[in-house]
């Protein structure tokens, strides 16, 4: 069985990270606060949503007791989107794709949003003809630090798990696709930087700093 280059979506591919974070620091700032602290937010990064999360919105109610529902709800989202709309794919990516269509290589994301999340930013960003598959949490996949998502995309694509590269912007995504048996790259976010990655093979401040050939060959090559 040969290899494939998988990915995660929010914030590896592109950063959703940032701007929902951005516009929930807005919030908090509305409400006469400080910007929401980071080490909160990041306690979120990675885990499916189905799993005991901190909520922004609770948290908020504890420091000022009445939240402006107008701004924390629908504005925040509008903000987020906008933000987001605004983001092109992360450097590095849309080159790497080029170089393992060159491969011959089988390409997919797993990712523990929704696939309805992924699907519509893919496509958005015309990228969506890049992956052969899209794998995400739902449907009896768990969402990472679980392995599911990527030993269905691995399946889904043929591929074997140990001779396939992950590429993900947080630790819990990292420990997902090394519980599958996936090397993997760690690319961080502006939110995600000075994480804890361990477990990734390499950490970089984007794929456009690593060299492809010498990574996708020699991880998914016939000898990986």
């Amino acid at each position: 069985m040969a290899g494939a280059l998988i990915l995660d979506f929010d914030g590896t591919i592109l950063d959703t990270e940032t701007p929902q974070y951005r516009a929930w620091c807005e919030v908090y700032e509305a409400h006469g606060l400080e910007p929401l602290d980071i080490d909160l937010w990041r306690t979120n990064i990675g885990l499916d949503p189905g799993s005991e999360r901190f909520d922004p919105y609770d948290h908020l109610t504890s420091l000022v007791g009445r939240v402006d529902t107008e701004i924390a709800v629908t504005r925040r989202r509008h903000r987020m989107m906008d933000l987001i709309r605004a983001e092109e794919p992360r450097r590095g990516i849309v080159g790497w794709l080029a170089f393992a269509r060159s491969r011959g290589l089988a390409v997919g994301v797993a990712s523990s949003s929704p696939i309805g999340w992924v699907s519509e930013h893919l496509d958005r960003l015309q990228l969506g003809f890049e992956f052969e598959v899209v794998s995400c949490a739902g449907g009896g996949l768990r969402g990472k630090p679980a392995p599911d998502v990527y030993l269905d995309a691995c399946a889904r694509l043929g591929a074997d798990p140990g001779a396939s590269l992950a590429v993900e912007d947080s630790p819990p995504g990292v420990r997902a696709a090394r519980a599958a048996g996936l090397r993997c790259l760690a690319v961080p976010n502006p939110v995600t930087a000075g994480m804890d990655f361990v477990g990734a093979t390499v950490v970089a401040g984007s794929l456009a700093d690593l060299d492809p050939s010498a990574l996708l060959d020699r991880a998914t090559g016939p000898d990986a």
